[in-house]
């Protein structure tokens, strides 16, 4: 059976055009990226070190203040 006329534009204006304009745009922002230098780079890092560390840090005093705290009401 050969596709309808009608059919097939309504296929190619609501599935294939927005995935063509979608794929376009991805590779021209693709395209615009850059690697991170050495000095970025060591920048994330200690940005995301100091993060870990300051969440471990919360968890630690939240942990050291839950247990006693539950040991007191479940007694």
């Amino acid at each position: 059976m050969a596709a309808s006329g009608k059919g097939s534009d309504v296929v190619d204006t609501k599935i294939v055009e927005p995935l063509v304009k979608f794929f376009k745009e991805a590779y021209g922002f693709v395209d615009k990226c850059q690697k991170p230098n050495f000095a970025e780079m060591r920048q994330i890092s200690t940005v995301v070190a100091v993060g870990f560390g300051i969440m471990g840090v919360i968890g630690f005093f939240v942990k050291l203040f839950a247990m006693p705290l539950n040991q007191v009401l479940m007694s």
